[in-house]
């Protein structure tokens, strides 16, 4: 169980995932949900709202749910603003 309070790296550590080998997929074939990719990306969900509301963000709309590629939303982050800390 992940403690309350803890950091996220702490809480990264703390955290598993577990997916049945027949359910395997891999790293450049993953969609996600805005929980799941402000994990990944340690980018608070309210700054995923924000920049979401720019038409250039990469999203895939899948009936009412938005999903994302991390890979393209962080290549997105580095050419909008630049940096080699992502």
């Amino acid at each position: 169980m992940i403690k309350v309070g803890t950091s996220n790296a702490e809480s990264r550590k703390q955290a598993k995932i577990n997916t049945p080998s027949s359910m395997a997929i891999s790293a450049d074939q993953l969609l996600v949900d805005i929980k799941m990719l402000s994990f990944m990306i340690n980018i608070s969900e309210r700054t995923i709202f924000r920049l979401i509301k720019e038409s250039s963000f990469p999203r895939v709309k899948v009936r009412r749910s938005l999903l994302f590629d991390p890979h393209e939303v962080l290549r997105y982050l580095k050419d909008q603003y630049g940096g080699n800390s992502l």
